[in-house]
């Protein structure tokens, strides 16, 4: 018979055999359980009735509490109990107790930053509470979206000069596509952005076919981006502003904490780099991204070259403290920075983003957007951000007292920035404040700024304790004082206004004359002024800008440049006596100022 010729009937059949054992043989365990038997159980069975194994020695066999026995055990086995039946973990190994306790009634497990990945185990109820939609989260498989001739089209859902929300964009080689066959119903481009205009496209269905091709990636969630290579310090305010006003935000939350499920799922920082300084050194290389310590175990060998000296990194600013973006939004997975941004870019893949809140300060400032809560009388709309970031620092039970009891003691908050005030009027301004607090029985906070930015790595390391104390105090309050600058902005958190009381935020301005431009003096207006007035107001809340022994005029507010970012100054001066006997006035009546 020829080399090529047609196998028999016989051969086939013996080639079919072979397949079929092989195939039985090589999924032995699955083959046994499709039938119906153990597999474990069986394959030790098995292998000591032709003597391979001992009889004594148990296989593999799974016991009802879920662990393994024998030699297959591990440290899970010897941590967690897990009922088969059920699919639930029914006790945990609590090192705390040194012994085994029901899951679900302990915080069991390792405790917070033991460990190598600093991990901490918390119970089932306390997981249920904090992440109750972890189960519905979306899976990779619908990360894909094959939509063929049918590309997503955009809708726009929301706009104001500046803040735009959309639906459905498509961001391909770093350009975000605004897919239209009515180009008419959406606004201008540079209505949206001001940095990123070279960025964005509006194309019709047609082109989008070429361009975006048949499928594609697709990001869940309402995702935040600002636009703007330095984000301004009212981030968080504006980008919340806009989320709280579409349609899917139920009325009914306004006044509790914040949900997971109407959390935003990331913010987006497509101009921000991560750090400021370049990633590599002067020698081409990269350098670390955080700062850590040896520890004691980590000594090197005898004739081990030494350590090259770790130097913290500036994080970029991002107009929102890292510690704040944690406490005010805990279900939001992180930060998306420009080299985030720039790796999806790379893949020269499209990706549909579900929802996107477009920010950019830059186009018209943030008094437009505000002015919609100010003229429509609502007061409510940040209380889920303000309740959670109070949450954090005080009580549950003291939240619900901030409308209701009137009677509580007064608090009043200094924020004080180094040198930003005359040294003698800063002290003069402290004994009055603590004088006033000792006569009038109020709370006199007094908190240093310290890195109330958070771009530097080692400050904020170091000044987290600073940066807690003094966001405590705030929320505690009902007055904040702040020297001219970013620093008032904190005001947002003050307890609400009440129809007894008015929460009050007292500016510190340096008096006009004192500024100069290239040597001369010059009349400028109060940078800042306009936009915290307009920032107050949208809260319920009053504003004081404060000029050396006075409060500045409407007319002076009025001429406040707009979209002015605030200016640090130092040494303001400021008239200790004046400002106690003004601030003395409205804790006596908290009548209309």
């Amino acid at each position: 018979m020829r080399w090529l010729a047609p196998p028999t009937r016989r051969e086939l059949t013996l080639l079919l055999f072979c397949s079929t054992v092989f195939t039985l043989a090589y999924n032995f365990e699955n083959t046994l359980r499709y039938v119906g038997f153990d597999a474990y159980s069986t394959r030790g069975a098995l292998l000591t009735r032709f003597g391979f194994i001992s009889a004594n020695t148990v296989v593999g066999t799974l016991l009802k509490d879920g662990r393994k026995v024998g030699d297959l055990r591990d440290q899970t086995d010897n941590t967690i109990i897990w009922n088969g039946e059920d699919n639930k973990i029914i006790k945990i190994y609590s090192e705390s107790k040194g012994a085994y306790a029901e899951y679900g009634t302990i915080e069991a497990g390792q405790q917070l930053g033991v460990g190598a990945h600093s991990a901490m185990w918390i119970s089932q109820a306390r997981l249920e509470k904090l992440w109750p939609n972890r189960l519905t989260a979306k899976s990779v498989k619908e990360g894909f979206w094959r939509w063929n001739g049918d590309v997503p089209r955009t809708k726009l859902t929301r706009h104001l000069p500046g803040y735009t929300v959309l639906d459905q964009p498509i961001v391909l080689n770093n350009v975000i596509y605004i897919v239209t066959d009515k180009p008419q119903s959406f606004p201008e481009l540079s209505s949206i952005t001001s940095s990123m205009l070279d960025n964005m496209q509006v194309i019709s269905t047609q082109q989008a076919r070429i361009v975006l091709g048949k499928y594609g990636g697709r990001i869940h969630g309402v995702s935040w981006m600002c636009t703007e290579p330095a984000p301004q310090d009212t981030a968080l305010l504006s980008l919340w502003s806009m989320h709280s006003s579409i349609d899917s935000f139920p009325s009914k939350i306004s006044s509790s904490l914040l949900p997971d499920s109407f959390s935003p799922a990331r913010l987006i920082l497509p101009l921000t780099p991560t750090f400021t300084d370049p990633d590599n050194d002067e020698n081409g290389n990269k350098k670390p991204n955080f700062p850590f310590n040896y520890g004691e175990r980590d000594i090197l060998p005898p004739g081990s070259p030494p350590r090259p000296p770790v130097i913290p990194r500036s994080r970029s600013h991002i107009g929102i403290h890292p510690l704040l973006l944690k406490i005010a939004l805990p279900h939001m997975p992180g930060v998306w920075y420009k080299e985030d941004w720039d790796d999806y870019m790379g893949m020269e893949v499209p990706y549909v983003l579900e929802r996107v809140v477009i920010g950019d300060y830059g186009v018209q400032g943030i008094e437009t957007l505000l002015q919609q809560h100010s003229q429509s009388g609502t007061r409510d709309w940040w209380e889920p951000i303000r309740k959670t970031v109070v949450s954090f620092f005080q009580d549950p039970s003291e939240i619900s007292l901030d409308l209701i009891d009137n009677s509580r003691k007064k608090t009043l908050t200094y924020v004080h920035r180094p040198n930003s005030l005359v040294a003698e009027d800063h002290n003069a301004l402290v004994r009055a404040l603590m004088k006033m607090g000792r006569e009038k029985g109020i709370e006199v906070n007094l908190v240093d700024a310290g890195a109330s930015d958070g771009t530097n790595v080692e400050k904020v390391n170091t000044n987290d304790v600073e940066w807690g104390t003094r966001m405590g105090a705030i929320t505690r309050s009902d007055i904040l004082l702040a020297s001219q600058g970013s620093d008032i902005l904190d005001g947002v958190f003050l307890r609400p206004s009440s129809p007894a009381s008015t929460s009050i935020m007292v500016e510190f301005f340096a008096p006009s004359s004192s500024r100069s431009h290239e040597g001369e003096s010059a009349e400028v207006a109060f940078p800042g002024a306009r936009e915290h007035e307009a920032v107050a107001k949208s809260l319920g809340l009053r504003y004081i800008p404060w000029v050396k022994d006075r409060r500045l005029t409407s007319d002076e507010i009025a001429k406040s440049p707009p979209n002015s970012a605030p200016e640090l100054e130092h040494n303001v001066p400021v008239d200790a006596n004046t400002i106690a006997q003004f601030l003395n006035d409205i804790l006596e009546s908290f009548s209309d100022i």
